[in-house]
């Protein structure tokens, strides 16, 4: 899974692989965290190295205290920002046809819309699944579907056209 934190203000693209492994910009880690009291305190293992760290939520992500040093860590999920900074465009009448892109490259699991049909803003258009997850792509306004350009098993590129509202 890919982040995007920011430690201090100090922005780090963080990578978490499927064998625990953290990579942070280019380098590896061979990380473990594990909660001691059920709450802030944790053991936290980088390299075969044990450390002790306490945090805890604040504002828009978390402090923490290592080895003395308080840190803000702010943490994004980097698929999530990369949909948010995707989202459609919506026309500013609803006559007007609004196009629905794909925000990443992915597989087309399913859709469950037809052509023709009345859509709401926020219902599921189409289904993409991309780095194991799947995505619900969402109706960014009311709108009946006029054209579908992708079929389940279709893997779109990013910003290709998925299906058209008017």
């Amino acid at each position: 899974m890919k982040y995007l934190a920011k430690v201090n203000e100090q922005p780090f693209h963080v990578v978490v692989e499927d064998d625990g492994r953290v990579r942070i910009d280019d380098q590896a880690f061979a990380v473990d965290l594990e909660a001691i009291d059920g709450q802030a305190l944790f053991s936290l293992l980088v390299d075969h190295e044990s450390y002790e760290m306490v945090a805890e939520e604040y504002q828009d992500g978390y402090r923490v205290l290592l080895l003395g040093e308080m840190y803000q860590v702010a943490v994004k999920d980097a698929l999530r920002q990369r949909m948010k900074v995707k989202e459609p465009v919506v026309a500013v009448s609803p006559d007007q046809a609004c196009v629905v892109r794909a925000p990443m490259p992915g597989l087309v699991v399913r859709v469950p819309v037809s052509v023709g049909q009345a859509v709401s803003a926020g219902e599921v258009l189409v289904i993409l699944e991309s780095m194991k997850m799947e995505n619900e792509l969402l109706a960014p306004r009311q709108g009946t579907v006029k054209v579908i350009h992708v079929a389940a098993g279709d893997t779109p590129a990013l910003d290709e056209p998925l299906l058209t509202l008017v």
